[in-house]
């Protein structure tokens, strides 16, 4: 099914919350693998990120993706279109799975990881 339309979807770069901010963080949020895109031609695009921890052994063990329209409520922690809720994953590449997105309108997301410690990073 071909969608029809242009959806822009724009990270939000929200400073990390850790144990130690200087050794983690989360970095390069896309939208089907491009920063900031300014089209994008698909109902579920995929949403990406990195983590950066120099701390030997780290890894990320949850995310939980948020997604809206206003960028006030994505700052707020509020995705009124997506709120996966907490996952239990490894995952850096998921497909949105919230509501329907319209056309020729512009998303916020941001992204919250968790890593093996416990420690939580918001992007």
């Amino acid at each position: 099914m071909q969608y029809e339309g242009i959806i822009n979807f724009i990270f939000l770069r929200v400073y990390g919350i850790g144990e130690n901010l200087e050794t983690s963080k989360v970095v390069s949020l896309k939208c089907e693998y491009i920063v900031n895109p300014l089209g994008i031609d698909t109902s579920h695009p995929r949403l990406t990120w990195q983590m950066v921890d120099t701390k030997h052994g780290a890894m990320q063990t949850a995310y939980q993706i948020k997604v809206g329209k206003d960028e006030e409520s994505i700052l707020k922690g509020i995705g009124d279109y997506w709120d996966s809720g907490k996952i239990e994953s490894q995952d850096i590449l998921v497909k949105y799975a919230g509501l329907k997105l319209k056309p020729w309108t512009k998303y916020f997301w941001t992204v919250t990881i968790w890593d093996n410690k416990g420690n939580k990073m918001v992007a």
